[in-house]
């Protein structure tokens, strides 16, 4: 896959809580894995397939300053998960350095 995303990526691993709701109005929960992060956006493993541009919200207990809301750019199946691309809503960025060490 080409990598479309803006901005230097970290690698960085820890558990998300993710909501969202999907196309039939039905509220959905799961916990995933972070693969990376950039200023703008985030790669994640979820068990779930989640349509391109569906808005969830993503919180880490771990990180309390990585809680809000992204927009979904893509879902690629990978073995029994799925992986998940997030751009950050509302122009967001987060400081990755930080977050990264």
């Amino acid at each position: 896959m080409t990598q479309k995303r803006h901005g230097d990526r970290e690698d960085f691993q820890t558990k998300l809580r993710v909501y969202w709701q999907d196309s039939n109005g039905q509220d959905n929960y799961a916990v995933a894995q972070s693969v990376d992060i950039s200023e703008k956006g985030l790669s994640i493993m979820i068990p779930n397939h989640i349509e391109a541009r569906t808005i969830v919200q993503v919180k880490a207990d771990d990180h309390p300053e990585l809680c809000g809301s992204a927009s979904v750019r893509f879902c690629v199946r990978k073995g029994m998960n799925h992986n998940v691309g997030l751009e950050f809503s509302g122009g967001a960025k987060l400081k990755i350095k930080k977050l990264a060490e």
